[in-house]
């Protein structure tokens, strides 16, 4: 427990380093441009073939449809609602059911139980529910008794009924010990009692059947193998013919559920091991059993159901021939509801913890479905950098590594498509060409041949576009397309487009107007839906929902951050380019600049902008563009950014600050942080002190948080905690000249010296009211600054800030309202 509440508190702290781009706000869906890892449309439309734009990122089983459709396999109406019924089944987090109060009915097999019951003996039925905790575990659970069982219950007790009376003793014992095998659903129950020696032959069978079941349900395995075997022997028992196949459940039952847990000690190697031959062995000898039985012509009626329980095994047994086994079958000829099954199996094998395509399948068949999911997954973009920047990014040694290798995999995509002439390879190859790739030309001119109404159309069209987009009329074929991609394609599809727009810009208005972007869905937590309904304070300009209020993506943002100097920065803001929320955000964004990099031209220029938007800032601005010296309007300028917690240098990907222009976040999304690296506190083993609850100690156990600069030996190169993207994975515009980018480079390294607004703001306050111990605004100066430290993110220099600037407003100025105000430094 103490070590849990001391990560706890880790996390809360985390939370006070926030990302200009991106609070650490949980409670804040963040807007996504294009959905990386699968369709953003209806997963009915995406399952009839609406593909749009196929991305190499895309999960196996959205690849698997794609590669049906492309080779000219369209999926029956049939099998569209079996793969969205996959969908459903896998990913559920967007599937939920709206929360109600009501009370849910039960399943349709529980429902006639409960009726059948119900008519034989009123009102004697207790509650029934059907999932049980695993064995050992304090969180697991799995459904025990599925719906067949009931449903097999109530034909069973009307069958009974009608052969030998409703309210004969033996039907009535029999209900008896049905109830004692649903008490084990749940929890652990009773037993059905033995019958006596003298009792009917049916009711024997029938018991024998109900206490091995009973035990099943109990997770008394080795008895129910016990049991289900006696049965299989008595070929008298009207369960003979299904014991074989319940033998089979029970020994995969046994293999899933009744395993000791290694969760004590995950890092245990020997226990992971033994974990893993003890899963081999039960699931090899439940193999055996399920062939057994589809070798034995007299359980034919059982063999529809071992097939299904056959697959499940085999992909858990030996999954490389499974997985080969799954592919015929799901690039193969129509199969109907075995479609969403098959889906199912394939994306478990291929999404195990080894991750990896079976490579002999792959060999024997390089031109299937398995081959083809592993080429066109190649990656073609470097992984992203993580929050908190814990890893580097990418060197320029892996980056030719991995251009290497999508090169290689390119190349086996072009030899299949030259070999079989399958679109789903024409697709490929365009997906994972490069333009200095020697067989992109011929890729490019059969992208040109498919018809409209092709599934690879959209695909090869905008992959053809990227690999020419350096050619000027390359902008025209894009202009002339976009209008038919908006009116019919994807948000996503329509915004990979719009980037390829952006990308050829040939002046900056140009790119400005192709620059906002629609969102295509939102990420709260992880979880991928469609975008959120939750409205934000308006920064400028008419009120839109959230849906439809334009925002830069990261790439927009990455070239108004970190490639455009400060004059084009003041010429973008002050046009009427962009709409006006993101034309303010751009505009407050440079004035940040503006006054960090001491150019009072820029903001006399952004003033008429940023005041028609938010009339508070005038007298700041005011004050700040009046300054004479130099000395004045540094001053200046620091009142004017710490009056506003939304002032920031850079534009942010995605969602607008969700607590509007001048209101404090709470989550501490306030001005900017500095290119902060993140290193771990040691966790503190059980027997040390205990983690104090109090909030007021809570620095007690703050992560170290290292300033670092440019000359730092282990400076990885970022702009206030944003990466800094290279050339290599983001060309700038082409309206961009070499000096523009020279310039920008050298502001942008000036820029990186600047710390975090906590940092700054404190060290320049001290140094004024140092140098200026007698100006009538140093009390306000260092109220400010202590205000502003007390809600942005921190460092491990900002504690002592606080308490320098503590020390001196307390011993200099204890009369003013801001001494008042901070009687203690936390």
């Amino acid at each position: 427990m103490k070590r849990l509440r001391h990560l706890a508190l880790v996390i809360l702290l985390l939370c006070l380093i926030v990302r200009p781009s991106n609070g650490c706000s949980p409670g804040d869906p963040q807007a996504i441009f294009v959905h990386l890892y699968g369709p953003d449309a209806s997963y009915k439309a995406y399952a009839a073939g609406r593909l749009g734009v196929i991305l190499p990122t895309f999960r196996a089983r959205h690849l698997v449809i794609a590669y049906d459709y492309l080779n000219g396999r369209p999926l029956t109406p049939q099998e569209q609602s079996q793969a969205e019924a996959a969908e459903h089944a896998i990913n559920w987090q967007d599937y939920r059911a709206e929360p109600t109060s009501e009370p849910q009915p039960p399943s349709p097999g529980m429902h006639q139980w409960i009726e059948a019951h119900q008519a034989a003996i009123p009102g004697t039925l207790n509650p029934l529910t059907t999932d049980r905790k695993v064995p050992g575990e304090n969180y697991e659970s799995f459904t025990n008794c599925l719906d067949d069982a009931f449903l097999n219950a109530a034909n069973t007790l009307n069958a009974r009924q009608q052969a030998y009376g409703k309210s004969s003793p033996e039907v009535l014992d029999w209900i008896q010990g049905q109830d004692s095998v649903f008490s084990n659903c749940s929890n652990t129950g009773s037993m059905p009692d033995p019958v006596p020696a003298t009792a009917n032959l049916w009711l024997k069978q029938d018991r024998a059947y109900q206490i091995a079941a009973a035990n099943f349900y109990a997770t008394n395995y080795d008895a129910a193998l016990s049991g289900f075997r006696a049965i299989a022997a008595d070929h008298a028992s009207p369960w003979h013919t299904i014991a074989p196949y319940l033998v089979a459940r029970t020994l995969i039952r046994q293999t899933t559920v009744g395993g000791k847990p290694t969760n004590d000690n995950p890092d245990d190697l020997n226990k992971i091991k033994a974990e893993q031959q003890r899963l081999h062995a039960g699931f090899g000898t439940a193999l055996q059993q399920l062939d057994a039985i589809l070798h034995d012509p007299n359980l034919q009626s059982t063999h529809s159901a071992t097939n299904g329980l056959r697959d499940f095994v085999a992909a858990r047994a030996e999954p490389d021939v499974q997985a080969q086994r799954l592919a015929t079958r799901l690039s193969s000829d129509p199969h109907g509801l075995d479609f969403r099954h098959n889906l199912i199996d394939l994306t478990y094998i291929l999404t195990r913890p080894t991750r990896t395509l079976p490579q002999g399948a792959v060999k024997s068949n390089p031109a299937g479905l398995l081959s083809f999911l592993g080429t066109i997954s190649t990656p073609t973009t470097p992984p992203p950098p993580s929050f908190y920047e814990s890893t580097p990014p990418e060197l320029p040694a892996q980056t030719q590594s991995r251009l290497a290798i999508q090169h290689t995999a390119a190349q086996t995509a072009y030899t299949q498509w030259q070999s079989t002439k399958k679109p789903a390879w024409l697709v490929a190859a365009l997906t994972l060409a490069q333009s200095s790739d020697p067989f992109a030309a011929e890729l490019i001119t059969a992208a040109a041949a498919l018809p409209a109404n092709s599934p690879a159309y959209t695909s090869a069209t905008y992959n053809s576009l990227r690999l020419k987009a350096a050619a000027p009329a390359t902008r025209t074929e894009l202009l002339a397309i976009l209008p038919t991609v908006e009116r019919s394609e994807s948000r996503s599809t329509i915004n990979l487009f719009a980037g390829l727009l952006s990308r050829t810009a040939p002046t900056l208005t140009d790119f400005l107007k192709a620059a906002p972007r629609l969102p295509s869905g939102s990420d709260y937590e992880g979880t991928i839906g469609a975008p959120t309904d939750i409205p934000t304070p308006e920064l400028c300009g008419p009120k839109l929902d959230a849906a439809h209020t334009p925002l830069f993506d990261s790439e927009a943002a990455a070239i108004l951050n970190q490639r455009l100097p400060l004059r084009l920065l003041r010429e973008a803001a002050v046009s009427d380019a962009l709409p006006p929320n993101l034309r303010f955000q751009l505009a407050n964004a440079t004035l940040t600049r503006a006054v960090l990099l001491d150019d009072p031209a820029t903001a006399a220029a952004l003033t008429p902008v940023l005041v028609g938007c938010q009339p508070a800032m005038k007298p700041w601005l005011d004050r700040y563009n009046a300054a004479t010296t130099p000395e004045q309007r540094h001053l200046q300028g620091l009142f004017l950014l710490m009056r506003f917690p939304s002032t920031e240098p850079l534009v942010r990907t995605g969602n607008q600050r969700s607590t509007g222009f001048a209101t404090y976040s709470l989550l501490r999304d306030n001005w900017w942080a500095g290119n902060t690296q993140y290193i771990p506190p040691p966790i503190p083993a059980a027997s040390s002190t205990p983690v104090p609850s109090n909030p007021q100690n809570l620095m007690a156990v703050e992560p170290e948080i290292r300033f670092v600069t440019p000359e730092s030996p282990n400076f990885k190169p970022a702009l206030f905690f944003e990466p800094i993207v290279s050339a290599s994975q983001l060309p700038s515009p082409s309206f961009l000249t070499s000096a523009d980018s020279a310039e920008a480079a050298r502001e942008v390294l000036a820029l990186q010296h600047i710390p975090g607004a906590a940092d700054y703001f404190s060290r320049q306050a001290l140094a004024w009211v140092k140098a200026h111990p007698d100006d009538p605004d140093n009390a306000e100066l260092l109220g400010f600054a202590t205000r502003a430290l007390r809600n942005s993110s921190r460092t491990s220099e900002t504690r002592e800030l606080n308490h320098q600037l503590f020390l001196t407003l307390q011993s200099k100025y204890p009369n003013s309202t801001w001494a008042k105000r901070y009687t203690s430094w936390e």
